[in-house]
């Protein structure tokens, strides 16, 4: 399957030049460091603080958490497939299903999902897309299906052609008068959802999300005094206030330093 690099738009340096790269960061103790996403209109606000030495033997002999890990890795993949939808604008879902016996067996899934894929792009004449889905497996734990973000329509009578192995749905995620932004967000939900499922039937460690191979999610870092200066650098940049921010001083059982990550609402450039 052929990959490509998605042709990125740099965001206009609105703000001071220094702060968009590595010389202008500051150093020392206690700053805050600001990642910012800014095609999926997040970004993530810590206050940075000393390296401490690690005790390797200690975490070595320490014993696993195995369900506290089964926790964070599904909250990183849902991290990882809501920031890739929503950068790519992936807000149209396909949901592709299996006929009699269907399908047990994850690779060979995969496989077919590829070869769907590839068909796809030949009968636009070669161009690649983005996209991101999901593997859900049905009740019995054993029987699969797919459930798959894009970036555009595609009919769905032809699109159950390409597939050849059962029933296809295609679903629009963005309601009347909605922009690409809010459906993909909706879309990542929606698949953000699945990945969760996915963990709780699974062993743990199997991966049960996929990407497109060659599109990244935009990310850069800068540095600021503290968490309210991060914030302030942020809504500057998207020329908003956040729609939503979450904050670890909210959390009782949050042991890290202090987070706090604001999501911004889709630009008017979101047609």
């Amino acid at each position: 399957m052929s990959t490509c690099r998605r042709n990125v738009r740099r965001v206009a340096p609105s703000l001071e030049q220094a702060t968009f790269s590595p010389a202008g960061w500051g150093t020392g103790h206690g700053q805050a460091r600001v990642t910012v996403y800014p095609y999926a209109r997040e970004a993530v606000v810590s206050v940075m603080r000393g390296q401490r030495a690690v005790d390797r033997s200690r975490r070595r002999d320490a014993p696993r958490d195995v369900e506290r890990c089964k926790r964070e890795a599904t909250k990183r993949a849902q991290r990882e497939l809501r920031r890739f939808c929503k950068s790519h604008r992936l807000f149209f879902m396909w949901t592709l299903t299996y006929g009699d016996g269907g399908q047990r067996d994850l690779r060979q899934l995969r496989r077919q999902v590829e070869r769907l894929v590839a068909k796809v792009q030949e009968s636009r004449n070669g161009e690649a897309f983005p996209y991101a889905y999901v593997v859900e497996p049905h009740k019995d734990g054993e029987r699969l299906h797919v459930h798959m973000a894009v970036p555009y329509f595609f009919d769905q009578r032809r699109l159950s052609l390409l597939w050849g192995h059962g029933f296809v749905w295609c679903t629009d995620k963005r309601k009347r008068g909605e922009c690409a932004q809010v459906g993909a967000n909706r879309a990542a939900s929606y698949l953000a959802k699945y990945v969760g499922k996915t963990f709780e039937h699974a062993e743990f460690g199997r991966h049960r999300y996929e990407v497109a191979k060659g599109w990244r999610v935009e990310r850069y870092e800068v540095r600021r005094r503290d968490l309210d200066d991060g914030q302030r650098y942020c809504e500057a940049l998207f020329m908003a206030a956040p729609e939503f921010v979450w904050d670890s001083s909210t959390c009782d059982d949050w042991h890290g330093p202090p987070v706090r990550v604001l999501f911004f609402s889709g630009g008017a450039d979101d047609g």
